[in-house]
């Protein structure tokens, strides 16, 4: 968010509005969508997941689960059976996963448009 923030902060005052160039153009909004999903993921995304993913714990804590070794679990599948039992848990367990998506694709946005902003900062218009 802070990089975002700082190289929208040097771009955008370098030349009148009016005077921008497609690719400078494209760099700003580029930015401006990363910075938007940058600070959408960190302020409001980010305190759901670690809501939910403290509540999960403290469920599963409640039924004597995560202090197994992975791997060495035989028979069924312990979180799988308080999915089923516990509709709460199998409801904020959905609720993890879906805010979790939601972060992963805020990330991914601003993966993909620092790059493409990147890329036309290397290459510039054709000419």
């Amino acid at each position: 968010m802070g990089c975002a923030f700082t190289n929208l902060h040097i771009l955008a005052p370098q030349r009148a509005w009016v005077e921008l160039t497609f690719w400078e153009a494209s760099q700003l909004c580029l930015l401006l969508l990363s910075l938007t999903l940058a600070t959408i993921n960190a302020r409001w995304l980010e305190p759901h997941i670690t809501t939910a993913m403290w509540a999960l714990q403290a469920m599963e804590k409640e039924w004597g689960l995560g202090r197994e070794v992975p791997g060495s679990q035989q028979g069924p599948n312990p979180y799988r059976q308080l999915q089923e039992k516990d509709h709460k848990y199998s409801a904020l367990r959905q609720q993890f996963f879906h805010y979790h998506g939601l972060s992963t694709f805020c990330n991914l946005g601003c993966l993909v448009s620092n790059g493409l902003c990147l890329r036309s900062l290397q290459h510039g218009p054709c000419e």
